[in-house]
């Protein structure tokens, strides 16, 4: 099957990544993208259970247990402990990725993607990407938050400020990333759910697409808009990555600022694009055989890093994070009225 120069590596970590890779979709999608015009699209699967695993992913995926990595018996997942399965990633992805020489090829793309809330998604998604990093391979991590509850916002913000420490601290260079907070979609949580992960599974499409052929925009490109170099941003830190439309005024959220865009057009598209206050822009036609069948409306279509975002984000998590340790303080602590004595005994 041929497909153009550049191949996309996506990695689905623990059960959240699995879901939004399998059970949105995003995989049929993927065996349908046959032809030059496309990348080859590969995708991975790592967990620390069973639970998650279908039969077509078979030597794709790895199970991450205190044991060997074949080990099946004992792969009953993590509870969401976070520090159980981050003790058992970094081996595991070692020898996975060494094992199948991902990132010797030339022009790779790496996509991570994972939940901030879980106990293995969180942990395996970034350990992945400081190791890919570490090579000097292009990755982009993909987070779905939640603040449903006590536990998942404390994972959330923890797990951002994982990344965040990756990018200052491990590889000291800018790293672009999608996050989303499942809790803001709906205030059904499956429909939530649901709408978080479809939401990133488009996005994956755009960025499938993105790296299609097109007249302009190279491998390169798509790379300096991912992990822009030092020269373009000279602070090593997450930036907002987002995909949006160019035809009208493009917003985003709070304070943030465009750093860096790529877009992409197509040739029946007749529409202005924005004019974009950044420190590195370039625009693409794309191949007519990838934008057949697409809507003309999707065009032009606008690839964003962004800086200002997580900063927020940060400041909003840890606020509800107080809110909900404060309520739960409150139902937990009973007032010295509310114990009964018989004789200096509590009663029980």
């Amino acid at each position: 099957m041929k497909h153009n120069n550049i191949t996309i590596n996506i990695y689905a970590c623990g059960g959240g990544g699995i879901n939004i890779v399998n059970k949105s979709g995003l995989v049929s999608k993927i065996t349908e993208l046959t032809g030059d015009a496309y990348p080859l699209v590969k995708c991975h699967y790592f967990d620390t259970s069973m639970a998650n695993y279908s039969e077509f992913m078979g030597k794709d995926f790895t199970l991450v247990t205190e044991q060997t990595l074949t080990n099946v018996n004992v792969a009953a997942g993590t509870n969401g402990n976070r520090s159980y399965s981050a003790a058992m990633a970094d081996a595991a992805i070692r020898e996975y990725i060494d094992k199948n020489k991902i990132g010797s090829g030339p022009n790779e793309i790496h996509i991570v993607i994972g939940s901030g809330a879980g106990g293995s998604g969180s942990t395996i998604a970034p350990t992945l990407v400081a190791y890919l990093g570490k090579k000097d391979l292009p990755v982009l991590p993909i987070m779905a938050g939640d603040s449903k509850d006590l536990e998942s916002v404390k994972s959330t913000r923890r797990t951002l400020l994982t990344y965040r420490r990756i990018a200052t601290d491990v590889l000291d260079k800018p790293i672009g990333m999608i996050y989303c907070d499942n809790n803001q979609y709906s205030d059904d949580y499956i429909k939530a759910i649901n709408q978080a992960n479809e939401t990133i599974k488009n996005m994956v499409m755009f960025i499938i697409m993105l790296c299609g052929d097109n007249q302009n925009i190279d491998y390169a490109d798509i790379k300096g808009w991912i992990n822009p170099s030092k020269s373009v941003i000279p602070v090593s830190n997450i930036y907002n990555i987002n995909i949006t439309t160019m035809s009208g005024d493009v917003k985003l959220s709070g304070e943030s600022k465009v750093l860096v865009s790529r877009i992409l057009t197509s040739e029946n598209n007749s529409k202005p694009i924005q004019n974009l206050e950044t420190i590195h822009s370039k625009v693409g036609i794309i191949n007519s055989d990838i934008s057949s069948g697409l809507d003309d409306e999707l065009f032009p279509l606008g690839f964003i890093l962004s800086t200002g975002y997580f900063e927020a984000e940060s400041i909003r998590l840890e606020n509800i994070e107080k809110d909900k340790t404060s309520l739960l303080e409150k139902l937990v602590t009973p007032k010295a009225s509310d114990i009964g004595t018989i004789n200096g005994m509590i009663i029980v």
